[in-house]
């Protein structure tokens, strides 16, 4: 029986160490395009409130689970269970999030008009 293969697990030792890991639900084609659409427009008009909103509001549409921990090795609510846990990530770790969580694996797919 098909069962559709729409998450990702991304092994995150380079920000959270040994073992460290994310599920990410991986976007629906349509919601890719309109994310960067919105992206793109907000990079035009340099509005960075709207490029933070958007990227915020993304990760936690996105982040499925993970196994992360703060400086104390206390777990880290899910952005879905409390969205106000990204303000307690590091610049890496959301840099991390942030390229393997909102754009494509297939930047092509969507042409040239992909965002940095």
């Amino acid at each position: 029986m098909p069962k559709r293969q729409n998450t990702k697990r991304v092994e995150s030792e380079e920000v959270q160490g040994e073992d460290s890991y994310v599920i990410l639900k991986r976007p629906l084609y349509g919601e890719g395009k309109e994310t960067l659409e919105r992206y793109n427009k907000a990079l035009l008009l340099e509005d960075e409130d709207a490029k933070r909103r958007l990227t915020e509001e993304f990760l936690v549409a996105r982040v499925v689970d993970w196994n992360w921990v703060d400086d104390a090795g206390d777990p880290l609510p899910k952005p879905s269970d409390n969205p106000s846990v990204l303000d307690q990530l590091t610049d890496r770790e959301m840099d991390f999030l942030t390229r393997h969580g909102i754009l494509p694996p297939d930047k092509e797919t969507l042409g040239n008009s992909v965002a940095p």
